[in-house]
């Protein structure tokens, strides 16, 4: 079983196989300085705005919040 996360980086060095150890390293640690970096901003972003969810997390809570209110006591 993988992760999109390994399969990612699986891809990344795919891309840099017939380079050496030192490249791949060096592109390995450039892509998760550039991941780091756009979270960075995302979340800056979301602190401006006083959202303390990313979109994509708040519509999964609404979604449980709605599917909770469907269920009844007996």
């Amino acid at each position: 079983m993988t992760t999109n996360v390994s399969e990612s980086y699986n891809g990344l060095l795919k891309k840099a196989h017939e380079s050496s150890v030192t490249t791949m390293v060096r592109l390995t640690f450039k892509n998760l300085v550039d991941r780091f970096d756009q979270r960075s901003s995302l979340v800056a972003l979301l602190i401006a705005d006083n959202k303390p969810w990313p979109l994509s997390v708040e519509k999964k809570f609404q979604e449980y919040v709605e599917r909770a209110q469907m269920h009844t006591d007996i």
